[in-house]
């Protein structure tokens, strides 16, 4: 072997054949040894962005969470309100709805005063009849005797009621010119006639009534564990003589009323009389009672006394317990008030306030067969004590009577100076 080859063979030796990989990593390497500051700085943001996007991945996820959790809350929301709206649905369907006329063809006078009108923007007003109906079947037809006979005025803006009786022997003119007692209308003639009657008798525009029961009148005041009533010792003996019929009508147990039972309180008006804590047949017995003090005038103040005890009491009621009492009474009671007017008068019964309560007619302003005892009883004046009611319900002062009223006032006058 000459000299070159042995030259030759000992550089191909020394010679490192270097592939494209290699080049690439030691590029890399000899790059990084050049600038190693830069590439640890972008070694520091590649692990800021990693944060960033494991950030916006926790975001996510919460955002799902309450995404879901919101959903599942609207769905009991739903839930729950279409329970409670299809629960009270069916306590309105035990209610009796009366179809047999619309509001609108309810009669009123032509020519009614002025701000009558008006005062049905400001006031709700409604009838309040009491039945002496012996079951549930009939509230409103022929033979159902109208006991109680109320005009009820709620103030929309201040929540106020004020309630006037008006005297079941009201010797007063229908809608075809007859003329006899309020209740007697009911009874012959139906609710429509009634409340058309007390339109025109009173120069009034109302078409909203509520027909109650004896029974249902019971089961409330029991519901609401009795009401606490001021009674003199002969309301107490006609109640323990009557109270035996209203056991039988009503079919609630009950018992006589013990005297001694009663106690003092500041609630007493007069002396002599007390406090006693009646159940809900006694109540009903109490608010029947009209032969202590003058007859139905005297029987119309406790009925008014009773309504407002319970009104009273119905505040102090939770939702649930006035709910479970609708479920019982409402087969008592008969309406043409609308599922939602209901039930607005339900949920705002703890905002309502009792205002003054009175009767028609007023103390001077009537005249009766008082040898006869509880007979016709008539207005002196009709207009008298019509401009009377206006002012008292709705604060007219300034009161004209339409002719229908000054006809009926005239007869009545008539009538009665020729019938003493």
């Amino acid at each position: 072997m000459d000299n070159r080859e042995e030259r030759y063979r000992g550089e191909r030796a020394r010679t490192r054949r270097v592939y494209p990989e290699e080049e690439a990593r030691t590029a890399r390497r000899d790059g990084a040894r050049a600038g190693g500051g830069q590439n640890q700085g972008q070694h520091r943001t590649s692990r800021a962005e990693r944060e960033r996007r494991r950030q916006e991945r926790k975001k996510r996820k919460r955002r799902k969470i309450i995404l879901v959790t919101v959903e599942v809350i609207l769905l009991l929301v739903v839930a729950v309100g279409a329970f409670a709206y299809f629960y009270v649905r069916n306590l309105w369907d035990k209610i009796d709805h009366n179809t047999e006329f619309a509001r609108e063809q309810i009669q009123t006078n032509e020519g009614l005063p002025e701000g009558v009108a008006q005062a049905g923007e400001k006031y709700t007003t409604i009838l309040l009849f009491g039945v002496d109906s012996r079951n549930n079947t009939n509230l409103t037809g022929l033979g159902a005797q109208a006991d109680t006979d109320i005009i009820a005025c709620i103030n929309n803006e201040t929540h106020e009621v004020k309630l006037v009786s008006v005297l079941r022997d009201s010797f007063f003119e229908t809608t075809e010119g007859k003329h006899t007692k309020l209740t007697d209308i009911y009874s012959a003639y139906g609710v429509k006639e009634a409340i058309q009657t007390i339109n025109r008798n009173l120069d009034l525009n109302i078409t909203q009534y509520v027909t109650v029961n004896w029974k249902a009148v019971a089961d409330t005041v029991n519901m609401m564990d009795g009401l606490d009533l001021e009674l003199s010792e002969a309301e107490v003996d006609s109640i323990n003589y009557y109270i035996w019929e209203v056991i039988d009508v009503t079919g609630i147990d009950s018992e006589a009323v013990d005297v001694d039972d009663g106690y003092e309180s500041s609630q007493v008006k007069e002396d002599g009389n007390r406090m006693y804590h009646l159940d809900g047949v006694q109540v009903l017995t109490y608010a029947r009672i009209r032969n202590v003090g003058h007859h139905d005038l005297t029987r119309a103040d406790r009925q008014r006394t009773v309504i407002t005890a319970m009104m009273e009491k119905a505040k102090t009621l939770s939702l649930g317990e006035l709910t479970d009492i609708c479920e019982t009474i409402f087969p008592g009671i008969s309406t043409n008030l609308s599922f939602s007017e209901v039930v607005d008068l339900v949920l705002d019964v703890g905002n309502y306030t009792m205002g003054e309560t009175s009767r028609l007619p007023q103390e001077g302003m009537y005249g009766n067969q008082e040898d006869l005892g509880p007979a016709y009883v008539y207005y002196d004046s009709l207009i008298d004590n019509n401009a009377w009611l206006h002012e008292f319900l709705y604060g007219i002062t300034d009161y004209e009577p339409s002719a229908t009223v000054e006809e009926i006032s005239e007869y009545i006058y008539e009538y009665w100076e020729e019938h003493p």
